[in-house]
């Protein structure tokens, strides 16, 4: 381990990666599981925390250690502290390559001969995972791609990148409908909105042992999160500023007696407390989000949904060297620089004419006999914190007017997670 990435830790090796696999603690006994299911199994009481619960339904986030229950808490580690890295573009590209390469190497000697599979999509992080493997020698048993309709290029991309490659390509239909919501809060131990198509992918894994994913590639060095006039808020101390833009307007979505939760003023201020605790980063909106985003939202795909059974998840952007070094780079290096895109093709250039997916796509709308059923099947569960009448009422428009029809979406997610939260222990 580096000397920046000792500092960093003040612990053992893998200490960026452990932050992430889920770890959830009561507050009253101190007992600690790998789930929320878990410990309210355990009989940990499910009291909601309605202050949580309205910065996550309002951004999607829950921020430091929070969840949607009153005494159950995620570890909130301190935000790590680095030293700025004075270097060139091309000094930071060298070193990334270099670094990307030690992690890779690290990973697979861990499970050297076992066989691997990889979620490979038309974007950067996992391409640059599958390059590396197999400069390494080390080719995946396969790579597999959610058909997901919201990035149609990302199968087509996938697909040609295995084949180069000379690794077997797996298309995986996504799960979709009320069923699947449901089983993906479950598995995402109620902290996520994301990820239900990715429950389509279990049957694709089952066998394989060992997973690689890219989780935490983009926000630390090319994310299209990390907006330019959100940067500069941030670098200028105007946080009141930032998380009034991070937190959308409007009353709460779908819920029933909005007065149970604290308003849209108290959710700012939350954001705005959170956004003070990671200004001593190098990147602080960068910080921001990987700990906040990147860690309690997405993780819960990789390290949570797919991490069934003993199945070993490893993501090589979270190795303790190649993050410190990341995350000393200043925002000059990594917003919408090209910075990631540069490492892989000047690491290799025989890939280079393989484009990436573009991600501006809207998915095709359901049908209306589809939204007609979804909402036949909610009006059959409890309603919980939903406003039920409201939520029938909006999927019968998007079910009549075609222009609304997309609205189905979004409109199961929150009105399924809102009346499961109340019973997260039912099936």
């Amino acid at each position: 381990m580096s000397a920046a990435a000792e500092a960093l830790t003040t612990g053992p090796a893998g200490y960026i990666a452990d932050r992430f696999r889920p770890q959830f603690h009561d507050t009253r006994t101190s007992a600690a599981a790998g789930s929320v299911l878990s410990l309210l199994e355990g009989g940990t009481p499910a009291d909601l925390d309605f202050g949580a619960l309205n910065v996550f339904l309002r951004t999607g986030l829950f921020l430091g250690g929070t969840t949607p229950f009153r005494h159950i808490r995620a570890p909130c580690p301190p935000v790590p502290v680095l030293a700025p890295a004075d270097l060139t573009r091309e000094q930071a590209v060298a070193g990334y390559i270099d670094l990307f390469r030690q992690a890779m190497t690290r990973l697979l000697d861990r499970h050297d001969g076992q066989p691997f599979a990889l979620g490979l999509s038309g974007g950067r992080d996992s391409r640059h995972i599958l390059l590396q493997a197999v400069a390494l020698g080390r080719r995946p048993a396969f790579c597999w791609t959610v058909a997901n309709p919201a990035l149609p290029e990302d199968t087509a991309v996938a697909a040609t990148l295995a084949e180069r490659c000379g690794v077997r390509h797996v298309l995986v239909t996504p799960a979709d409908g009320l069923a699947a919501e449901l089983e993906k809060n479950r598995r995402t131990d109620f902290c996520s909105r994301q990820h239900r198509w990715m429950v389509g992918a279990l049957p694709a894994l089952r066998g394989i042992g060992h997973l690689y994913d890219g989780i935490g590639g983009d926000v630390l060095s090319e994310s299209a999160v990390l907006k330019p006039e959100w940067v500069a808020l941030m670098a200028a101390g105007r946080l009141d500023e930032l998380a009034e833009a991070l937190v959308p307007p409007g009353p709460l979505p779908l819920v029933a007696d909005p007065g149970r939760f604290p308003d849209r003023a108290d959710a700012v201020r939350r954001v705005a407390a959170e956004l003070a605790r990671h200004r001593p980063a190098v990147n602080p909106l960068a910080s921001f989000f990987f700990w906040n985003r990147t860690r309690r939202d997405i993780g819960e795909s990789p390290f949570a949904l797919l991490a069934e059974g003993s199945r070993q998840v490893h993501a090589p952007f979270l190795d303790d060297d190649l993050f410190a070094f990341l995350a000393s780079l200043p925002a000059r290096l990594t917003l919408k620089t090209g910075l990631h895109t540069e490492a892989i093709r000047r690491a290799f250039p025989a890939f280079a004419d393989i484009p990436y997916a573009a991600k501006a796509a809207r998915p095709r709308p359901p049908s209306a006999i589809a939204v007609l059923r979804l909402a036949a099947g909610l009006a059959a569960r409890p309603a919980g914190l939903a406003d039920r009448r409201g939520v029938v009422a909006r999927l019968l428009r998007a079910a009549l007017v075609p222009a609304r029809r997309e609205d189905a979406g979004w409109i199961l997610t929150t009105a399924a997670y809102l009346g499961q939260i109340t019973r997260p222990l039912g099936r």
